[in-house]
């Protein structure tokens, strides 16, 4: 059996950890701190992130060198190409309708449909994700964060019934 260095994980772990050491270099640039002492500073999240993100890319690249044997085609499908393009409409999808609909609402739409394209059916797999994880996102940057994320045309409906 042919042993490589380069296999699939070795390649992911690397770029990704090429990417989270670019961001982490580029974020004092991008965040401005403040120095008031009350809060979190602002350049806390990026960095804990972006941190995580290293760690599990070292990982990857561990599991990648410890199992050398597998081979990795240098060009990706055409499955590949198009699943990568309808997983970047759907985010740019969010994106574009988070100040219309808002954010929570896009977000269900776009993970269900994610979740839909990854070939997860039945309701409860496919719903009760996309239902949780935006509105726990939107629980936690509201609430414990003071992040108000875009609520879209619900605004009124929602004040109405907090105030």
């Amino acid at each position: 059996m042919n042993r490589i260095w380069m296999n699939k994980e070795v390649m992911s772990g690397g770029g990704l950890l090429a990417i989270s050491l670019i961001l982490m270099l580029l974020t004092p640039t991008q965040v401005p701190i403040e120095e008031n002492g009350l809060a979190l500073s602002p350049r806390f999240f990026p960095y804990t992130i972006l941190s995580l993100i290293g760690l599990l890319s070292i990982s990857l690249l561990i599991q990648g060198f410890r199992n050398r044997v597998t081979t990795f085609s240098k060009e990706p499908s055409n499955t590949t190409v198009k699943e990568f393009l309808l997983f970047v409409l759907v985010a740019v999808f969010i994106l574009l309708a988070a100040p219309y609909i808002g954010f929570s609402f896009s977000s269900m739409l776009g993970i269900a449909l994610i979740y839909w394209m990854a070939g997860i059916r039945g309701w409860v797999n496919l719903l009760v994700p996309a239902i949780l994880v935006p509105l726990v996102t939107d629980f936690i940057f509201r609430y414990a964060l003071q992040v108000y994320l875009p609520l879209g045309f619900w605004e009124p409906i929602i004040d109405s019934f907090l105030y």
